[in-house]
């Protein structure tokens, strides 16, 4: 028996899911839970769990008679690989699609009834997403900003709870012979600054005017070549950097570095007073299972 759960969001800045040409028509299922899987990602391997390479021919798998909290790490057990099945599948009606922001979506998490203990850790992803980052792709340059509607009393706590209880089933190493994914995309190394200036500069958000606006700024500040490139990228790396345009007046600048402060940066960027407070998450991890 499948039951229905609904999470209701409020779009900020366009979400993209875009097609094989490059064009944002609707918003696809495969996308939405692409973005919630990396983002599990960044916060499981932020509390100490290792996570495999999914796109690594060492990928997780599954073979008949293998135990899956056993060959799995966290994230293949709940978005599924190659023997085993995701635990949840999901459905955004393409009429709730719009081009003028702000506007609502409902997303529809279809789970077996067996398997209903795995939806409060979807939502305590989602509203960590909202939080920290965005949902879909392009976040770097302004898309996907979101809120939830529907899940008010939520907050970070509580939601790395409900996730830390579901980690404890599983093994901090991911299993033998398979790719770790070792990024530098993880909770230890987010950081976010959160600013409201009386004006910005003209823009036509999400695009990535934003970033070269920053870029422009900050190349004038102490940075040093290498770390202008980590946080900014080039035609071969992407940077570390992200850029939200919440508002008219309320931006949101957040990445994943180590020891590169920018917080002087901003200040002198937009004439502010002091420099913005540096925000970062800190979840104690737990010894060795």
């Amino acid at each position: 028996m499948e039951l229905e759960h609904n999470v209701e969001i409020e779009v900020i800045t366009p979400i993209w899911t875009g097609n094989k040409t490059g064009e944002m028509d609707r918003i696809r299922e495969t996308g939405i839970i692409g973005s919630i899987r990396w983002w599990f990602e960044i916060i499981v391997r932020g509390l100490g769990y290792e996570v495999c390479d999914i796109n690594s021919e060492n990928k997780c798998s599954l073979k008949k008679g293998d135990n899956p909290k056993e060959k799995l790490c966290p994230v293949c057990y709940l978005f599924g690989t190659t023997g085993w099945k995701r635990r949840f599948s999901l459905y955004i009606d393409t009429d709730q699609y719009k081009k003028k922001i702000p506007y609502t979506v409902e997303l529809n998490f279809i789970i077996e009834k067996d398997k209903e203990i795995y939806f409060p850790v979807i939502k305590a992803i989602l509203f960590l997403m909202a939080d920290l980052g965005g949902i879909g792709a392009k976040n770097q340059k302004g898309h996907g900003i979101f809120k939830l509607v529907t899940e008010e009393d939520m907050n970070n706590i509580d939601s790395i709870e409900v996730i830390r209880s579901y980690l404890k089933n599983f093994n901090k190493k991911a299993p033998k012979n398979i790719s770790r994914n070792n990024s530098e995309y993880t909770l230890e190394n987010y950081w976010k600054y959160e600013i409201e200036v009386n004006s910005l500069p003209e823009f036509n958000p999400p695009k990535n005017s934003i970033k070269s606006f920053l870029k422009g700024k900050f190349s004038k500040e102490s940075l040093t070549t290498k770390e202008e490139l980590i946080l900014f990228g080039d035609r071969l790396n992407s940077g570390k950097l992200f850029v939200n345009l919440i508002s008219k007046n309320k931006m949101k600048i957040w990445g994943f570095t180590k020891n590169i402060e920018i917080g002087n940066a901003v200040k002198n960027a937009f004439d502010l007073e002091k420099a913005p407070e540096k925000i970062t998450y800190s979840f104690k991890k737990e010894g060795n299972k």
